[in-house]
């Protein structure tokens, strides 16, 4: 009876397991392939022709968006050519908000909703590298200096307002700058900042749900009549400290101060953006596999480990092996090589190295991620424990012997 009960926990932990992994798989994915904000404005001999008109032409530029989005801009030639009708094969579905019609002219907003597998095998078909992994929140710090001075919260900051206007519709990296309140001011200033505190950055990005802190760092190096120039300094702050990047940036004629710093702001989004994009690019001609093990210390240990892998861009499945209330052995299923694959996790706070010819999985040294507990799965392992030692006397579990047709490896119950 003993028996019977252990071996229907571990298969209940496994079939709870494989589902939660199915679920991560595509987790922010989706999202990605959904468009909004089109704008709609299409004149015809009636309102009618005139709608038609311009849900196709606003699904045409939905998906251009889109590619666009996925891919890097020395890419975008290659991005293939679809006919405007051939798009609605790539349409989940749409919505139309703010409909607006007169006799001949019809205005309105749209939102589409793209075909994720389709518009990936487009793609991959074409040979095309793209990224599809979003970033969980990055918290903007934009220090404003000038005149000695280096000022963050203050309401007299331009810089941090330039940051504050920035417009970022459907793009993989979000970017959040706070507001200042009284909280903000309380918890980091600009000396923290500017002097790199990584405990304090990532304990401030957490407390907004995120896991990384960017501080923005404008240098006003020149004024005068006839000639501004700003200095511009960024850097992360996560799990890994991030490369420094540094641009300068002139006013230009007939542009003002804060449409100056505006232009900035966009130009160092569009490079973190660039960044990103560089670093997840997923190629599908080099595919490879790995089996890794891993320390489990709980079912909540377990699901915030296998959310942060399924985030892990170039990861493509994970197969599960073997499971116990120890240990777990996984294949994983990737694009490019190990060693990339070991960077990527180490951000996100994974380590994977060889020990002994075998890879071995790990949690890093900072905090988990928070995870919603599964109440019934917390039940059961909390009666594992008293399941596993099996009384004397006891026969051990007889071996798992697979069905004809399938694999040993891939049922595997420990």
């Amino acid at each position: 009876m003993v028996q019977k009960v252990i071996l229907a926990v571990r298969v209940f932990l496994i079939t709870t397991a494989t589902t939660m992994l199915c679920s991560f798989s595509v987790l922010g994915a989706e999202d990605l392939y959904t468009i909004r904000s089109i704008n709609l404005d299409a004149t015809a001999s009636d309102s009618n022709t005139a709608r038609s008109h311009a849900i196709a032409e606003g699904q045409e530029r939905a998906f251009m968006r889109l590619l666009r989005t996925l891919t890097l801009p020395a890419d975008h030639f290659r991005i293939p050519r679809i006919d405007r009708g051939e798009i609605a094969n790539y349409v989940q579905d749409f919505e139309i908000y703010n409909e607006k019609r007169s006799d001949q002219r019809y205005l309105a907003e749209l939102t589409v909703r793209f075909k994720r597998e389709q518009v990936r095998k487009l793609l991959a078909t074409a040979g095309v590298p793209f990224s599809e992994t979003a970033t969980v929140p990055i918290i903007v710090l934009p220090i404003y200096q000038a005149g000695g001075q280096a000022i963050l919260w203050e309401d007299s900051n331009p810089w941090r307002e330039a940051w504050r206007r920035l417009e970022i519709k459907n793009e993989l990296v979000n970017l959040m700058v706070p507001i200042g309140q009284l909280a903000d001011v309380m918890a980091i200033n600009a000396e923290q900042a500017l002097e790199g505190d990584r405990k304090s950055l990532r304990k401030f990005a957490m407390s907004y749900g995120a896991e990384e802190t960017l501080v923005a760092v404008a240098s006003l190096s020149s004024l005068s009549s006839d000639q501004i120039s700003v200095d511009v300094t960024i850097q992360n702050f996560g799990i890994t400290v991030g490369a420094l990047g540094i641009e300068r940036f002139e006013m230009q004629e007939g542009e003002s101060f804060s449409d100056f710093l505006g232009r900035a702001v966009a130009q160092m989004a569009e490079r973190l953006e660039h960044d990103w994009k560089v670093s997840n690019l997923l190629s599908f001609d080099e595919q490879a596999a790995i089996r890794v093990t891993f320390p489990i210390k709980g079912w909540s240990h377990w699901r915030s480990l296998m959310s942060r892998v399924k985030q892990v861009s170039v990861v493509q499945d994970v197969v599960i092996i073997g499971l116990s209330r120890r240990e777990a052995s996984l294949k994983i299923e990737f694009l490019g090589d190990a060693d990339r694959l070991g960077v990527l996790l180490l951000k996100k706070d994974i380590n994977l190295e060889r020990v002994n010819g075998e890879w071995v999985m790990s949690a890093g040294p900072n905090k988990e991620i928070e995870v919603e507990q599964a109440d019934t799965a917390d039940n059961y392992l909390n009666e594992i424990p008293e399941l596993f030692p099996e009384p004397s006397g006891i026969e051990s579990l007889p071996d798992f012997v697979p069905p004809p047709d399938e694999n040993a490896e891939d049922v595997f119950i420990e």
